[in-house]
């Protein structure tokens, strides 16, 4: 900048005259100095001010080319020159769409506006008290300082400013649109803020005028593509696909129309034109993988299980491994899969820690008894250190509560286990021991199958093989229907894997009180089938399951299940076209018929519900 004003006290001295010209070729060179210093593009104002700048050497050729001018002739002109100059706010505008709220909107104009989504709630805006500096404190605040805060409930009058500038901001026309419902259909009010458009347009606030006179867009896809069409008239490429397909009146239609076009959708229209058809023999997209797609090494018992109840949602977790979707986070709700994970190191916990203490082979009960009641409540809080962290701090009654019930269910089910323990003169041998055994299921069927036994007792008796239920209904788990159906494998499997021994499923929590009198509700056992039939169905019943998975068909099956499935919505359980192909396929026959299997005799095995000698 020094650098400048010296230049232009040696150019433009005080006192020295020039012609019209000498000024003009001295004005344009310290001006190109500056913005070759600063290193600068020229802004409108420079340019402007180098155009006046050949305006001064014109002058020379209009007057007299010969007059030498003093410096201040010469300011005088510039100064009334710039002050008669125009620069526009922007050079050139662009023009075409901005998307701009209603703030960043104040102060310009537009040929068109379009004031998109004038609902309840949404503008105008509710005006809301600061909770944490109240309207109050802002006035006296402000009255103190000198400094006007803004206050909220004066927000009223900011949004009738902000509405009047938008409408007022067009020069051609303005254009309103509102929601009537949302993507759930849940009906929207429109803005009272219509009101005041009807009063511009129709000259009184009548706002049932404004809805029946607007012109509503459907919702639909295909619907609104019609009409798009229809107004502006206007398709981008990708909507104009949309619309044929919606038009066709099959998936071979749309595939005909839309195929040749190069849109990419010829693997999704052909899939449509598969399942809308009723062909039983196109079942690809119906959980039909082949023969030897998929396998694995071991099967685990819940994962056969969920293969028994839906071979479908099998497909979906253990071939497509789908993962589920985690319930709601809730501060008072404690997912089942979680608590029960809590009730297992629990427990696991306390039996470990009176074996390493020796205590079982003291044969006290009292005593034994009352050194559990000792170690639960460490045991507990170990098990729910994760949890605790997040219900203790925001609802500590609620989890106090919580606690206080779930330790004196484990304490009475400890308690009573630990006496049959000792009066019965079992053993405790292993804790959560995880089990893989390789079982025959006969006709060359043979697979690895794996497990955690809970608890493994020993004794005279022989061996009995415990696991611990916090929720269930207990006696259907052991039932010998549900077992020929392939819904609950889970307790012949592991007797099997135990080389024939006794399994007890034990219900541990507050479902399972041990006041009830009905004992068999919290404590069932199974000490293998009463005979040779039974135990053939329950074989065939496995095998058929296994042949699914051999042959890569996993076909839906509507039940009680669907209930809590986390796969509904994939699922086409409701389709016509779908549930005519899974009637008439034939590849599922075995599974369809296992599912009809009951306790009752000739009918355990596929051969005497099919009528077969």
């Amino acid at each position: 900048m020094g650098r400048c004003l010296e230049s232009l006290r040696d150019e433009l001295g005080a006192g020295r005259a020039r012609p019209w010209g000498g000024h003009a070729e001295a004005l344009e060179r310290l001006v190109r100095e500056v913005l070759t210093d600063s290193q600068d593009e020229p802004t409108p104002s420079v340019r402007a001010l180098l155009e006046l700048i050949d305006d001064v050497r014109h002058l020379e050729e209009i007057l007299d080319g010969g007059a030498r001018v003093p410096l201040t002739e010469l300011l005088e002109w510039v100064e009334h020159a710039v002050s008669a100059t125009e620069i526009p706010f922007e050079e050139t505008d662009p023009g075409g769409i901005r998307v701009l709220d209603v703030m960043q909107a104040r102060g310009m104009t537009f040929e068109r506006v379009w004031l998109i989504g004038m609902n309840e709630r949404v503008f105008p805006r509710i005006s809301r008290e600061d909770p944490y500096l109240s309207d109050d404190a802002r006035r006296r605040l402000g009255k103190a300082t000198g400094r006007p805060l803004p206050v909220k409930d004066e927000g009223d009058e900011e949004e009738h400013l902000l509405m009047a500038v938008a409408l007022g901001s067009a020069q051609k026309a303005v254009t309103v649109s509102w929601q009537r419902a949302d993507d759930e259909g849940k009906s929207k009010t429109a803005s009272l803020a219509l009101r005041e458009i009807a009063r511009l347009v129709h000259g009184r606030p009548d706002l049932r005028r404004v809805l029946k006179e607007s012109r509503r867009v459907p919702a639909h896809p295909g619907a609104w593509l019609d009409a798009l069409e229809d107004n502006p008239g206007l398709l981008t490429e990708s909507e104009e696909a949309v619309l044929l397909a919606f038009r066709s009146a099959s998936p071979e239609i749309a595939l005909a129309a839309l195929g040749s076009r190069g849109a990419g959708l010829d693997r999704g229209l052909r899939m449509l034109s598969v399942t809308e058809s009723f062909d039983p023999g196109s079942l690809a997209y119906d959980g039909r993988i082949g023969r030897g797609a998929w396998s694995r090494k071991r099967y685990g018992t819940t994962s056969l299980e969920t293969l028994g109840q839906c071979p479908l949602r099998y497909f979906f977790s253990a071939v497509l491994r789908v993962p589920e979707l985690e319930a709601a986070a809730s501060l008072f709700s404690i997912d089942k899969h979680e608590l029960g994970s809590i009730v297992h190191n629990a427990l696991e916990a306390l039996y470990r820690k009176l074996i390493d203490e020796k205590r079982f082979e003291r044969g006290a009960p009292a005593a034994l008894r009352a050194r559990a009641r000792e170690i639960l409540p460490e045991a507990w809080g170990e098990a729910t250190r994760s949890i605790d962290r997040r219900l203790a701090r925001h609802l500590p009654l609620f989890w106090s509560w919580h606690q206080e019930t779930w330790i004196a269910a484990l304490d009475a089910f400890v308690a009573e286990d630990l006496e049959r323990i000792v009066e019965e003169g079992w053993s405790v041998d292993r804790l959560e021991h995880p089990a893989v055994e390789t079982l025959d299921f006969g006709e060359g069927v043979k697979a690895a199958i794996s497990g955690r036994f809970d608890r493994v007792l020993e004794g005279s008796q022989g061996t009995l093989v415990g696991d611990f239920k916090s929720s269930g209904d207990l006696p259907k788990k052991v039932h010998l229907t549900t077992m020929l159906k392939g819904q609950s494998l889970q307790v012949p499997l592991y007797s099997m894997m135990a080389g024939g021994a006794a399994v007890e499923l034990l219900g541990v929590g507050p479902d399972f009180d041990p006041a009830d009198d009905e004992d068999e509700k919290r404590r069932v056992a199974f000490s293998g089938f009463d005979d040779d039939e039974q135990r053939r169905g329950f074989i065939e019943t496995v095998r058929v399951l296994l042949s699914l998975i051999e042959r890569g068909s996993y076909p839906l099956n509507d039940g009680f299940h669907c209930g809590w499935c986390a796969y509904v919505q994939a699922c086409r359980k409701t389709h016509p076209p779908t549930l005519w192909r899974e009637e008439h396929s034939r590849d599922a026959d075995d599974y369809r018929d296992v599912s009809r299997k009951t306790a009752q005799k000739k009918k355990r095995l596929l051969s005497q519900l099919r009528g077969e000698s």
